[in-house]
């Protein structure tokens, strides 16, 4: 029992230490600053341009992921609106967008969940996973999309419309999967913040969602940092709650709420996502995200330690 305290003490250090190994510490003072809004309409205008390119993808994902440096502005107020459209899903297609920020399934699917990565097939025979690394040039999805952003004084629109395929270069998975198959059907849960209200673990099962199954949800964050609400028209925003400042260098991050402070304690983090999926009908998936966001330099929370140990 003992050994088991100790290493449980070890692995919270070693997950608080890796939390100040991704911070690259306080930006110099000529560091280009760029408005997260215009940064969002630059990088999806080019992502229009060099969507048939896959060399010119590839070089760009490789680009922004490795050699941006610069301060990220979101100010208080800025805010990022979504809203999907309905396509003709192409043949090779198997999930495209509707209306109401909605997904819709084509093909016969079967999912399973294997850590951090997610395994699809079309037959249960040749599984595919869904992770992407563009440093690997690996490509578990494909997606042909077509972005139009607009920005409005303080707001960015984003009307999207998104076919998914399987990627160019994915990671076939050639072990055999024993597990049983379930088939949706109306009143599986698969996440809710009590899990024991779990019915189909999808890292123990493996579920079969049949062509014509929708996929729609709602998203509500509160707190002082960022607030997101689904309106009525299901269109998605996203308004930052108070200025927030991100230095990105690279694959490191650091942050402030005023440009002269950086690193802010991380245990000064509220942060208490809680994502309820379930399958309202037989083709029907509905997802809840509810979630608070907040940070208070005087007060001490457990909550990112919490959900770091939930994902790991």
């Amino acid at each position: 029992m003992e050994e088991n305290k100790i290493r449980f003490k070890a692995y919270i250090l070693i997950t608080v230490a890796s939390l100040f190994i991704v911070s690259c510490g306080a930006p110099p003072e000529n560091a280009k600053e760029t408005r997260l809004l215009t940064l969002i309409n630059d990088n999806l205008n080019i992502l229009n341009k060099l969507k048939n390119d896959d060399n010119k993808l590839l070089k760009y994902f490789k680009e922004i992921t490795n050699k941006f440096d610069g301060v990220i502005t979101f100010k208080k107020g800025d805010s990022i609106n979504f809203i999907s459209k309905k396509i003709e899903p192409k043949p090779e297609f198997f999930a495209h967008t509707l209306d109401g920020n909605r997904f819709a399934t084509t093909k016969d699917v079967y999912i399973t969940v294997n850590g951090k990565e997610t395994y699809f097939s079309f037959n249960n025979k040749t599984w595919y996973s869904n992770k992407t690394d563009p440093n690997l040039e690996i490509e578990g999805l494909r997606n042909d999309y077509i972005f139009e952003s607009q920005i409005r004084g303080n707001e960015i629109f984003i009307t999207y419309s998104m076919g998914i395929m399987p990627g160019r270069k994915p990671i076939i998975i050639t072990k055999k999967l024993e597990r049983p198959i379930v088939r949706l059907k109306q009143g599986l849960v698969f996440s809710h913040i009590d899990t024991k209200k779990i019915t189909a673990d999808l890292e123990h099962i493996i579920l079969f969602i049949p062509a014509g199954t929708t996929l729609s949800g709602m998203v509500n964050v509160t707190g002082n940092l960022v607030s997101s609400e689904t309106q009525a028209d299901k269109s998605i925003s996203v308004k930052a709650a108070q200025d927030i400042f991100i230095y990105l260098k690279g694959r490191t991050f650091t942050l402030s709420f005023d440009k002269m402070n950086w690193n802010p304690n991380i245990f000064s983090f509220d942060i208490r996502p809680d994502v309820f999926v379930s399958a309202t009908s037989d083709k029907d998936i509905y997802f809840d995200v509810e979630a608070q966001a907040s940070f208070e330099k005087n007060k001490i929370s457990m909550s990112i330690i919490q959900l770091l140990l939930k994902l790991k």
